[in-house]
């Protein structure tokens, strides 16, 4: 979470608030759907698990 709050602090302080929401948007999504079936399953088991 940190991370991202660095990136839109960042992207304020240049001027492009904008183009940095939909980096990061952008960037979050190519991350999910590379790991969604990981992603999904962890949450599965954990649920299993509870």
């Amino acid at each position: 979470m940190s991370l991202v709050l660095v990136s839109v602090l960042t992207g304020i302080l240049a001027g492009e608030p904008l183009a940095t929401v939909e980096a990061i948007i952008g960037g979050l999504g190519n991350v999910f759907s590379r790991f969604a079936i990981i992603i999904t399953c962890g949450s599965i088991i954990g649920i299993l698990l509870q």
